[in-house]
Protein backbone atom coordinates (compact mmCIF):
# COMPACT_ATOMS: atom_id res chain seq x y z
CA UNK A 1 0.00 0.00 0.00
CA UNK A 2 2.88 2.36 0.76
CA UNK A 3 4.37 1.77 -2.68
CA UNK A 4 0.97 2.24 -4.29
CA UNK A 5 0.61 5.66 -2.68
CA UNK A 6 4.28 6.61 -3.12
CA UNK A 7 5.99 4.33 -5.67
CA UNK A 8 9.59 4.66 -4.52
CA UNK A 9 11.75 2.71 -4.52
CA UNK A 10 10.41 0.12 -6.95
CA UNK A 11 12.56 -3.00 -6.90
CA UNK A 12 13.03 -5.83 -9.36
CA UNK A 13 14.03 -8.38 -6.73
CA UNK A 14 12.84 -9.12 -3.19
CA UNK A 15 15.31 -11.77 -2.07
CA UNK A 16 15.91 -12.92 1.50
CA UNK A 17 15.87 -10.89 3.87
CA UNK A 18 14.53 -7.82 2.03
CA UNK A 19 11.14 -8.20 3.74
CA UNK A 20 11.71 -9.19 7.39
CA UNK A 21 9.57 -11.94 8.92
CA UNK A 22 6.71 -10.54 11.02
CA UNK A 23 4.55 -12.24 13.63
CA UNK A 24 0.79 -11.98 14.04
CA UNK A 25 1.14 -9.33 16.74
CA UNK A 26 3.34 -6.98 14.70
CA UNK A 27 1.71 -3.62 13.80
CA UNK A 28 2.32 -4.22 10.08
CA UNK A 29 0.52 -7.57 10.23
CA UNK A 30 -2.36 -6.10 12.25
CA UNK A 31 -2.64 -3.23 9.76
CA UNK A 32 -3.05 -5.70 6.89
CA UNK A 33 -5.75 -7.55 8.81
CA UNK A 34 -7.60 -4.28 9.44
CA UNK A 35 -7.36 -3.32 5.75
CA UNK A 36 -8.68 -6.72 4.68
CA UNK A 37 -11.58 -6.39 7.12
CA UNK A 38 -12.43 -2.92 5.79
CA UNK A 39 -12.25 -4.19 2.20
CA UNK A 40 -14.60 -7.05 3.07
CA UNK A 41 -17.00 -4.63 4.75
CA UNK A 42 -16.94 -2.34 1.70
CA UNK A 43 -17.72 -5.25 -0.61
CA UNK A 44 -20.57 -6.40 1.64
CA UNK A 45 -22.17 -2.96 1.82
CA UNK A 46 -21.81 -2.07 -1.87
CA UNK A 47 -22.10 -5.40 -3.65
CA UNK A 48 -25.59 -4.83 -4.99
CA UNK A 49 -24.85 -1.27 -6.18
CA UNK A 50 -22.18 -2.55 -8.62
CA UNK A 51 -20.00 0.44 -7.86
CA UNK A 52 -16.63 0.76 -9.64
CA UNK A 53 -14.81 0.34 -6.33
CA UNK A 54 -16.35 -3.11 -5.93
CA UNK A 55 -14.98 -4.14 -9.33
CA UNK A 56 -11.60 -2.63 -8.41
CA UNK A 57 -11.32 -4.63 -5.19
CA UNK A 58 -12.33 -7.85 -6.93
CA UNK A 59 -9.78 -7.22 -9.69
CA UNK A 60 -7.11 -6.55 -7.08
CA UNK A 61 -7.97 -9.65 -5.04
CA UNK A 62 -8.09 -12.04 -7.99
CA UNK A 63 -4.89 -10.83 -9.66
CA UNK A 64 -2.91 -10.47 -6.43
CA UNK A 65 -3.92 -13.92 -5.16
CA UNK A 66 -1.66 -15.51 -7.81
CA UNK A 67 1.41 -13.97 -6.14
CA UNK A 68 0.26 -14.00 -2.51
CA UNK A 69 1.76 -17.45 -1.77
CA UNK A 70 -1.55 -18.34 -0.10
CA UNK A 71 -3.09 -20.50 -2.84
CA UNK A 72 0.01 -21.31 -4.95
CA UNK A 73 3.69 -20.50 -4.60
CA UNK A 74 4.78 -17.49 -6.62
CA UNK A 75 6.68 -18.59 -9.76
CA UNK A 76 9.72 -16.45 -8.94
CA UNK A 77 11.25 -14.24 -6.28
CA UNK A 78 8.79 -11.47 -5.47
CA UNK A 79 9.16 -8.22 -7.43
CA UNK A 80 7.14 -5.01 -7.72
CA UNK A 81 6.30 -5.85 -11.33
CA UNK A 82 3.97 -8.57 -10.05
CA UNK A 83 1.80 -5.85 -8.51
CA UNK A 84 1.22 -3.83 -11.68
CA UNK A 85 -2.06 -5.59 -12.63
CA UNK A 86 -3.37 -5.70 -9.03
CA UNK A 87 -2.64 -1.98 -8.82
CA UNK A 88 -5.15 -1.37 -11.62
CA UNK A 89 -7.87 -2.56 -9.27
CA UNK A 90 -6.71 -0.16 -6.56
CA UNK A 91 -6.61 2.64 -9.15
CA UNK A 92 -10.28 2.06 -9.92
CA UNK A 93 -11.09 2.21 -6.21
CA UNK A 94 -9.07 5.38 -5.61
CA UNK A 95 -10.47 7.16 -8.68
CA UNK A 96 -13.99 6.52 -7.44
CA UNK A 97 -12.98 7.87 -4.03
CA UNK A 98 -11.61 11.02 -5.71
CA UNK A 99 -14.81 11.49 -7.69
CA UNK A 100 -16.87 11.26 -4.52
CA UNK A 101 -14.48 13.58 -2.65
CA UNK A 102 -14.89 16.17 -5.39
CA UNK A 103 -18.65 15.51 -5.59
CA UNK A 104 -18.22 14.67 -9.25
CA UNK A 105 -20.84 12.29 -10.73
CA UNK A 106 -19.39 9.05 -12.04
CA UNK A 107 -21.14 9.87 -15.31
CA UNK A 108 -18.75 12.60 -16.53
CA UNK A 109 -21.29 13.87 -19.08
CA UNK A 110 -23.38 15.29 -16.24
CA UNK A 111 -20.52 17.09 -14.54
CA UNK A 112 -21.44 20.69 -13.86
CA UNK A 113 -18.02 21.80 -12.59
CA UNK A 114 -17.57 23.75 -9.36
CA UNK A 115 -14.63 24.92 -7.29
CA UNK A 116 -14.32 21.76 -5.23
CA UNK A 117 -14.56 19.50 -8.26
CA UNK A 118 -11.99 21.57 -10.15
CA UNK A 119 -9.60 21.53 -7.18
CA UNK A 120 -9.79 17.73 -6.96
CA UNK A 121 -9.26 17.42 -10.72
CA UNK A 122 -6.18 19.68 -10.59
CA UNK A 123 -4.76 17.78 -7.63
CA UNK A 124 -5.34 14.51 -9.49
CA UNK A 125 -3.49 15.79 -12.56
CA UNK A 126 -0.59 17.03 -10.43
CA UNK A 127 -0.25 13.63 -8.75
CA UNK A 128 -0.42 11.81 -12.09
CA UNK A 129 2.21 14.15 -13.51
CA UNK A 130 4.50 13.52 -10.55
CA UNK A 131 4.11 9.76 -10.85
CA UNK A 132 4.82 9.93 -14.58
CA UNK A 133 8.00 11.92 -13.97
CA UNK A 134 9.11 9.46 -11.30
CA UNK A 135 8.51 6.55 -13.70
CA UNK A 136 10.52 8.26 -16.44
CA UNK A 137 13.45 8.84 -14.06
CA UNK A 138 13.26 5.31 -12.69
CA UNK A 139 13.28 3.79 -16.17
CA UNK A 140 16.83 5.07 -16.70
CA UNK A 141 17.97 2.42 -14.21
CA UNK A 142 16.92 -0.23 -16.71
CA UNK A 143 19.51 0.78 -19.29
CA UNK A 144 21.27 -2.53 -18.65
CA UNK A 145 21.75 -5.07 -15.87
CA UNK A 146 24.69 -3.20 -14.38
CA UNK A 147 22.88 0.13 -14.05
CA UNK A 148 19.86 -1.65 -12.58
CA UNK A 149 21.89 -3.32 -9.83
CA UNK A 150 24.25 -0.42 -9.17
CA UNK A 151 21.50 2.22 -8.88
CA UNK A 152 19.14 0.16 -6.74
CA UNK A 153 21.51 -1.70 -4.42
CA UNK A 154 21.25 1.14 -1.83
CA UNK A 155 17.60 0.13 -1.36
CA UNK A 156 18.43 -3.59 -1.06
CA UNK A 157 21.01 -3.67 1.73
CA UNK A 158 19.38 -6.70 3.37
CA UNK A 159 18.81 -8.57 0.10
CA UNK A 160 21.17 -11.54 -0.26
CA UNK A 161 20.27 -12.20 -3.90
CA UNK A 162 20.85 -8.56 -4.84
CA UNK A 163 24.33 -8.55 -3.29
CA UNK A 164 25.12 -11.84 -5.04
CA UNK A 165 24.10 -10.30 -8.37
CA UNK A 166 26.20 -7.26 -7.53
CA UNK A 167 29.15 -9.57 -6.92
CA UNK A 168 28.68 -11.25 -10.29
CA UNK A 169 28.53 -7.84 -11.94
CA UNK A 170 31.91 -6.90 -10.44
CA UNK A 171 33.34 -10.30 -11.30
CA UNK A 172 32.26 -10.03 -14.94
CA UNK A 173 33.67 -6.51 -15.09
CA UNK A 174 37.04 -7.77 -13.89
CA UNK A 175 37.33 -9.78 -17.09
CA UNK A 176 36.95 -6.60 -19.13
CA UNK A 177 39.30 -4.41 -17.10
CA UNK A 178 42.47 -3.47 -18.94
CA UNK A 179 44.95 -3.04 -16.09
CA UNK A 180 45.87 -5.60 -13.39
CA UNK A 181 45.07 -3.05 -10.68
CA UNK A 182 41.59 -2.47 -12.04
CA UNK A 183 40.99 -6.21 -12.32
CA UNK A 184 42.06 -6.74 -8.72
CA UNK A 185 39.85 -3.89 -7.53
CA UNK A 186 36.83 -5.38 -9.32
CA UNK A 187 37.52 -8.83 -7.89
CA UNK A 188 37.84 -7.40 -4.40
CA UNK A 189 34.52 -5.55 -4.86
CA UNK A 190 32.98 -8.84 -6.01
CA UNK A 191 34.27 -10.65 -2.93
CA UNK A 192 32.88 -7.92 -0.65
CA UNK A 193 29.45 -8.29 -2.24
CA UNK A 194 29.55 -12.07 -1.93
CA UNK A 195 30.57 -11.82 1.73
CA UNK A 196 27.63 -9.52 2.39
CA UNK A 197 25.29 -12.00 0.67
CA UNK A 198 26.60 -14.78 2.92
CA UNK A 199 26.21 -12.61 6.01
CA UNK A 200 22.52 -12.26 5.18
CA UNK A 201 22.01 -15.86 4.03
CA UNK A 202 24.82 -18.19 5.14
CA UNK A 203 23.32 -21.17 3.24
CA UNK A 204 23.60 -19.53 -0.20
CA UNK A 205 24.92 -22.51 -2.17
CA UNK A 206 26.05 -20.98 -5.45
CA UNK A 207 27.68 -18.04 -3.67
CA UNK A 208 29.87 -20.52 -1.76
CA UNK A 209 30.78 -22.15 -5.08
CA UNK A 210 31.64 -18.79 -6.64
CA UNK A 211 33.63 -17.63 -3.61
CA UNK A 212 35.57 -20.90 -3.70
CA UNK A 213 36.39 -20.36 -7.36
CA UNK A 214 37.72 -16.88 -6.60
CA UNK A 215 39.88 -18.26 -3.78
CA UNK A 216 41.21 -20.94 -6.14
CA UNK A 217 42.06 -18.41 -8.84
CA UNK A 218 43.88 -16.32 -6.23
CA UNK A 219 45.89 -19.34 -5.15
CA UNK A 220 44.23 -19.62 -1.72
CA UNK A 221 43.51 -23.32 -2.09
CA UNK A 222 42.68 -24.09 1.55
CA UNK A 223 39.89 -21.52 1.66
CA UNK A 224 38.67 -22.69 -1.73
CA UNK A 225 38.44 -26.26 -0.46
CA UNK A 226 36.48 -25.17 2.61
CA UNK A 227 34.07 -23.17 0.44
CA UNK A 228 33.47 -26.13 -1.89
CA UNK A 229 32.94 -28.48 1.07
CA UNK A 230 30.35 -26.06 2.48
CA UNK A 231 28.61 -25.98 -0.89
CA UNK A 232 28.56 -29.79 -1.04
CA UNK A 233 27.00 -30.02 2.42
CA UNK A 234 24.34 -27.47 1.53
CA UNK A 235 23.40 -29.09 -1.80
CA UNK A 236 24.64 -32.70 -1.75
CA UNK A 237 22.91 -33.52 -5.05
CA UNK A 238 24.17 -30.49 -6.96
CA UNK A 239 27.12 -31.16 -9.30
CA UNK A 240 28.60 -27.66 -8.98
CA UNK A 241 30.38 -28.17 -5.68
CA UNK A 242 31.83 -31.54 -6.72
CA UNK A 243 32.93 -30.30 -10.14
CA UNK A 244 34.64 -27.27 -8.60
CA UNK A 245 36.34 -29.45 -5.99
CA UNK A 246 37.59 -31.79 -8.71
CA UNK A 247 38.96 -28.86 -10.68
CA UNK A 248 40.69 -27.62 -7.53
CA UNK A 249 42.34 -30.99 -6.86
CA UNK A 250 43.55 -31.12 -10.43
CA UNK A 251 45.56 -27.97 -9.76
CA UNK A 252 47.28 -29.36 -6.66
Amino acid sequence: MKLFLYPHPLLHLYGYDQIPLRGWGHPATLSVIVLLALAGLYLWLNWRDRRPGVFGLILFGLSYSVYSNVFVLAPDTMADRYLFIPSLGLCVLFVEALFRLGRVPLDASSWSGGLRSSAVAVAFCVVIGGFSLRSWIGNTDWYNDETLIANRIPYMQNNAAAHANMGMMHLNRSGRDASPAARQASRQAAMNSFKRALQIYPDFHWVWVTVGQIFAENGDYEKAELAFLRAQRLEPFSPDGYYSMGALYSLL
